[in-house]
């Protein structure tokens, strides 16, 4: 049997027991009980079905289930909260809940950095904003964190820490973007170690199929170099050294305006890599768009390939 608190119990209860009950149920309950009871079912996804039984059990109820587990349906949770206290308070209380597991979830990556290189990039920021993100982190990796900081911030964040009561709604949303501001910072630093310009340089060596392989299966141990290893081992032009089958694929993926856009300013290895993979029509519509030579902004060109390489990263 599973230890659970009241709180998780009970919105295992609310699940199961259909929406009109549970509805009637919340209406009983404060404002905060349901903000509660709400956020901790968005955050169940599937329920054993030993566990729902236990809960169910407790309640001298007979229910039981076909399948060994029990799927949180998304939509009927919001269904509930907007029931219970209506269009714009439900969007409130989700749109909190949703900026928390935000946080959460950016915390969670935060605790595997190096905390000298999180004290480096946070030095500058303001002392309440420290103060906030370290009271989130792991003990021990907030502790070493501080222990880098420069004294006397380091004695400000400590009397903030101990006056710390909590955050509003604009403090979550600065914090949010210092998370993700500091993430992004950590990827730009491992980018710029001398190993992924290496590891860069053997991938384009090889052929498209091998890169592939390669990269999913760093993927499968460290989603992030994966990450930055992928954003720069491709280049627009590289399109050129495909495979006919991926480029065909890819002219079914994209919309021929946004791809004739995309070649505008290309070479001419690549255009005509991907006009003999073309229907005559299509073929013949986009060297006219090319000799028509339309004046198109450096930025949207550059657009309009960065998107067409961020369907080959997340397709092909």
């Amino acid at each position: 049997m599973m230890n659970l608190n009241g709180i998780t119990k009970s919105a295992i209860l609310l699940i199961t027991i259909g929406a009109n009950q549970a509805v009637e149920i919340l209406k009983e309950l404060s404002f905060s009980e349901i903000q509660n009871l709400i956020k901790c079912m968005l955050n169940l996804e599937k329920i054993p079905c030993v566990v729902v039984n236990q809960v169910i059990s407790e309640f001298n109820s007979n229910f039981s289930l076909d399948s060994s587990t029990a799927v949180v349906n998304r939509n009927y949770v919001v269904s509930l909260s907007q029931k219970v206290l209506g269009d714009k308070n439900s969007a409130v209380l989700l749109d909190d809940i949703k900026d928390d597991n935000k946080i959460v979830d950016g915390i969670k990556q935060l605790n595997m950095i190096d905390p000298k290189n999180i004290a480096e990039l946070i030095q500058h920021e303001h002392p309440q904003i420290i103060t906030t993100m370290l009271v989130y982190l792991d003990r021990n990796q907030a502790s070493a964190i501080l222990s880098y900081l420069e004294e006397q911030l380091s004695l400000d964040v400590v009397s903030r820490i101990v006056d710390f009561t909590g955050i509003k709604k604009s403090g979550k949303n600065e914090l949010i973007k210092i998370i993700n501001y500091l993430l992004q910072k950590n990827r730009e630093n491992i980018s710029k170690k001398g190993g992924i310009t290496t590891i860069v340089e053997l991938l384009k060596l090889m052929t498209y199929d091998q890169e592939k392989r390669i990269i999913s299966k760093i993927q499968e141990s460290n989603k992030e170099l994966a990450h930055v290893i992928k954003s720069k081992v491709l280049s627009f032009e590289d399109i050129a050294h495909f495979d006919d089958l991926y480029i065909q694929r890819l002219i079914k993926e994209v919309k021929l305006d946004e791809l004739a856009i995309a070649l505008q300013v290309s070479s001419e290895l690549l255009k005509e890599k991907i006009l003999k993979n073309m229907s005559e029509k299509d073929s013949n519509y986009l060297r006219s768009f090319f000799i028509k030579k339309s004046f198109i902004s450096t930025d949207v060109i550059e657009k309009k390939q960065k998107d067409l390489l961020n369907v080959i990263k997340k397709y092909f």
